[in-house]
């Protein structure tokens, strides 16, 4: 069942289980840091629980004792924070394929299917009205997220 939730850019969702939305996130933050973003590796990094957190299906109660879901919406991040996750996960992407599980337990066809959906979406998004917190889009209000706002 899946409990892990993925938005791209034109509102279509990536679903997978609780399991593989962490182990996507892990890799997306894993490889920002190794191309030297790391407020956007900071950020990623709050989306799964670190090791002194519990993990549970579809919501856990981080570190700070915040409630965070499974659910990121990528069109709250500025496009920039966009194309650096997608190019994190590219690379990881690459890395998981030819390493398998030495580098992440996450079934590759999770991420080959994420990424092949990314790249029949494209990244042009039509932002009607933006708020301090919030962005109006295809009539939907998504919250800012990520560094850099």
């Amino acid at each position: 069942m899946a409990n892990g939730f993925i938005t791209l850019e034109n509102g279509e969702v990536f679903f997978t289980r609780w399991t593989g939305y962490d182990l996507i996130m892990e890799i997306a933050a894993k490889e920002s840091e190794i191309l030297g973003d790391y407020e956007l590796t900071a950020w990623l990094k709050t989306l799964f629980p670190n090791e002194n957190e519990e993990k549970t299906n579809t919501v856990f109660w981080n570190s700070k004792g915040e409630l965070v879901t499974r659910c990121t919406d990528l069109r709250g991040l500025t496009k920039n924070n966009r194309q650096k996750f997608w190019t994190a996960l590219s690379n990881g992407s690459e890395k998981l394929l030819r390493q398998g599980k030495e580098y992440s337990p996450l079934n590759p066809e999770r991420l080959v299917e994420l990424m092949t959906l990314h790249s029949t979406t494209g990244d042009d998004i039509t932002i009607e009205m933006e708020t301090e917190t919030a962005l109006i889009i295809n009539g939907a209000t998504i919250d800012k997220i990520g560094p850099g706002w």
